[in-house]
């Protein structure tokens, strides 16, 4: 199952603007007057308590000592002793924004009196909206430069306040005042400046990343499968794949069973997102647009024959389903905990981990990709259980984990049937009695086509079953028999053939040197399982999975919703959402 977060399917814009342009412009106002009194009790309490004289009209302190004024037009700056200014005025309206005000205010109360802010500093200080606005949860950051440009001049106005002014400072305090003390206040509230300008350069690199995330707000994707949608979770559980897996789009091995890309990775660019990062990968991975939780070799039933025995995966649909429960637990828990340890610094504490992780309510607004069956069916037809007996068990197991994922919040499922089975090369190459027109197996095709019909019928009583959800299943044996039957016309050729294997023949596949086998020859090691010369006109891969261009293919009849039942396209998967 994968999770994706989308800009192109819903859009809430009401969620992002909760306010019109003129109210903000009044709270703005209304906020400065009122602040405007709170900041001076403040830094009159500081000089009150330091036995200073009481601020009148702004910061009495000596020449040469920042000071700001109450004025309409408030400026930061040292004066000599004829009351010149020594830097650059600061303008601070008495309409500016909460940002650019706390921030001055904050920042002349330290100069005024270093070490008061440790005492007494107002509740709040982050950074407001001004010109382009991002969104994460509740939070919201907006880009300054005006602030940027203050912290230049102010520093600028230290540094000569440090060159300029320290005998004339010495001797207006009447010599109680060492001029190495004079020095180091310059020097390190010059430091600290130049501190909150470079973390204020952090901010923005956080901004922009905050932006990101938040703009893929209204969609997410979640996948459950086997092969057929595994970015990479077999292979962080049990090893990577090897040459030449990958070589056509990613050139290395992508832990994608396939030359390049699979429908699901069609499917997240079609939506507008980064590629799903699989559950079981912990380097590297990204969930803040979705989950993939299939693995290779995945079957809805669990199965007694495991990996070694040259069996099944133990990731089964149901494992499946808990994982995405823990996930979706643990990843609140990271999201929670990603919030920043001082208000005035901004340094986050769990904030990098946060932006990797989904939102509570994308949860709910995910569409949920089911692709598996396959593997069952091989495991039936080499069983001794009837088809009568497994699939309906299948059935039923398939719509526990829906329920389990109903519970945790999915609404929108979008469930692929099961290919057209008996045209893999894997399938053939057991040479099969009896083949139809296309040369394909009609006993495991007949068998794919029960399966399909069963999950068709099972699929119709779950949205019965929950009426408030939006299920969509796509006839991918259809579109998957259609590109085989009529190759040549699309542009593909021999496509029961595998791209990649060894052994030549019809199928070009043999069990013991499969895709990237290697051999060790001449004490060196040669690759055997090698891929054709032009896997773009290829449909089969490795003898069990599809080429990039096939899979290329495919997706583009389904995400029309030609395939589909309802017949929606994929962008209006989640098509009850505007109807609640």
């Amino acid at each position: 199952m994968s999770i994706s977060l989308s800009k192109k399917r819903i859009n809430h814009s009401d969620d992002l603007n909760e306010s019109s342009e003129k109210e903000r412009e009044h709270g703005t106002t209304e906020f400065s007057r009122k602040s405007t009194d709170y900041a001076r009790a403040i830094i009159q309490r500081t000089l009150q308590k330091h036995e200073q004289s009481p601020i009148k009209d702004g910061c009495t302190q000596s020449a040469g000592i920042p000071v700001i004024s109450s004025e309409e037009n408030e400026a930061i700056h040292c004066r000599n002793e004829n009351g010149q200014d020594l830097s650059v005025q600061s303008t601070l309206t008495g309409t500016i924004d909460e940002q650019r005000l706390e921030s001055a205010w904050l920042q002349t109360a330290e100069k005024c009196m270093p070490g008061s802010l440790s005492h007494s500093r107002p509740e709040k200080n982050q950074i407001h909206p001004q010109n382009g606005t991002s969104f994460q949860g509740d939070m919201v950051l907006r880009h300054s430069n005006h602030w940027d440009e203050d912290l230049n001049q102010q520093i600028k106005a230290l540094k000569a306040c440090d060159t300029r002014k320290l005998h004339t400072m010495r001797k207006l305090q009447g010599g109680l005042i060492t001029l190495p003390f004079l020095r180091v206040y310059c020097t390190v509230t010059t430091s600290l400046l130049i501190l909150i300008k470079k973390t204020w350069n952090m901010i923005q690199d956080l901004v922009a990343i905050l932006f990101f995330v938040g703009i893929l707000e209204n969609q997410t994707e979640g996948s459950l499968g086997d092969s057929n949608s595994d970015t990479g979770g077999f292979s962080a559980a049990f090893g990577p794949l090897t040459s030449p897996f990958g070589e056509t789009f990613f050139h290395e091995p992508a832990g994608r069973f396939s030359d390049g890309r699979l429908i699901i990775d069609f499917i997240a660019e079609s939506l507008g997102l980064p590629y799903l990062s699989s559950y079981l990968d912990s380097i590297g991975s990204n969930f803040s647009h979705g989950a993939n939780f299939a693995t290779s070799l995945s079957t809805v039933i669990p199965q007694n024959i495991t990996l070694s025995q040259g069996g099944y995966s133990p990731f089964s649909l149901d494992i499946q389903a808990m994982q995405f429960s823990q996930f979706k637990s643990r990843s609140q828990i990271i999201y929670r905990k990603g919030k920043f340890s001082s208000k005035l610094t901004f340094i986050p504490i769990g904030g990098v981990l946060k932006s990797l992780m989904p939102m509570k309510k994308y949860f709910s607004r995910a569409l949920y990709i089911l692709d598996i069956g396959q593997n069952d069916l091989t495991a039936l037809f080499y069983s001794n259980k009837s088809a009568d007996q497994y699939i309906p068990d299948a059935m039923k197991a398939f719509s526990s984990s829906i329920k389990s994922l109903y519970e945790e919040g999915g609404r929108y499922f979008w469930i692929h049937n099961t290919g057209p089975l008996g045209c893999l090369p894997y399938v053939l190459w057991q040479d099969p009695k009896e083949l139809d027109s296309l040369g394909c197996a009609i006993v495991f095709n007949e068998l794919a086509k029960k399966f399909n019909r069963m999950l068709n019928e099972t699929v119709a009583q779950l949205r019965k079953d929950f009426p408030v959800a939006a299920f969509t299943y796509v006839d991918i044996y259809s579109a998957k028999y259609l590109l085989i039957s009529q190759a040549n016309k699309f542009g593909f050729k021999k496509p029961l053939m595998a791209c990649c294997g060894h052994g030549g023949g019809l199928y070009n596949y043999d069990p013991k040197a499969r895709c990237g086998t290697s051999i060790k020859k001449k004490g060196s090691q040669v690759l055997i399982g090698k891929s054709c010369m032009d896997s773009r006109k290829r449909v089969n891969w490795d003898g069990a999975h599809y080429t990039e261009a096939a899979n290329k293919w495919v997706f583009d009849q389904i995400v029309t919703g030609d395939f589909s039942d309802p017949p929606n396209s994929l962008n209006m998967a989640c098509y009850k959402h505007n109807t609640l």
